[in-house]
């Protein structure tokens, strides 16, 4: 039996509701279950906090980044700007047609050429890349709506290089998060991970966890793929 859209992908699929979404509906949704401002910039800059190399001059330019279930595209855009100068290609990915046509519009906005790919199809299985293809993958406001977390996290193993980079926002179970709260989201399709449960789940794909934060119910990390 076919899971059932999220909320979050019924709006995303919603062309009415994606107009207002960036500037609007995302950061009132992710700052409510934070319980303090939050949006795509400081999500973005808390990310790479996580990653110590981030904080050296050593840092490695990838050839390839994933910005997997994209969405409109935000993060790969911003990670686009960011390796301009060193033609790392981006590589933009979402289910979700709706959101890829806005995703299309900014690209043409911003004058990215070949190097910003927007592709629409399945983080289950991404058949259309090849094995270590990508030494970073950002998945941001997507693992918890996953019908399929276990198949996606098999996937972003397999297209991680050795010492590849993972870079996720998702939700989190909090103990003092209100229950009515967490039930009404796991009604609509979003699933609470524990801290546990996403260690076992990316150590189980060889993928370690570097360095973790959470605000309220908003959980980032960062994890790096080990040797098999």
């Amino acid at each position: 039996m076919t899971k059932k859209e999220t909320f979050s992908q019924m709006i995303l699929n919603n062309s009415y509701f994606l107009k207002a979404y960036n500037k609007i509906v995302h950061p009132i949704f992710l700052s409510f279950f934070a319980h303090k401002k939050m949006n795509f910039v400081v999500v973005y800059h808390d990310l790479l906090a996580l990653d110590p190399e981030s904080q050296t001059s050593k840092k490695s330019i990838p050839e390839n980044i994933l910005d997997l279930a994209c969405g409109t595209g935000w993060y790969g855009r911003k990670l686009r700007l960011e390796h301009k100068e060193q033609g790392t290609c981006i590589y933009a990915v979402d289910i979700a047609t709706n959101t890829l046509k806005i995703a299309q519009k900014e690209k043409i906005k911003y004058g990215f050429g070949d190097n910003f790919q927007i592709i629409n199809w399945n983080a289950e299985k991404l058949d259309l890349f090849e094995d270590n293809s990508f030494h970073e993958i950002w998945i941001c406001g997507a693992l918890h709506q996953m019908p399929h977390v276990d198949l996606v996290l098999n996937e972003i193993t397999r297209l991680l290089d050795q010492d590849g980079k993972l870079f996720c926002q998702t939700f989190v179970k909090d103990e003092q998060a209100h229950s009515l709260i967490i039930r009404l989201c796991e009604k609509l399709g979003h699933h609470f991970f524990t801290k546990e449960e996403l260690v076992i789940k990316l150590r189980q794909r060889n993928l370690k966890l570097i360095n973790y934060s959470r605000s309220g119910l908003v959980a980032l990390f960062y994890a790096q793929r080990t040797a098999d």
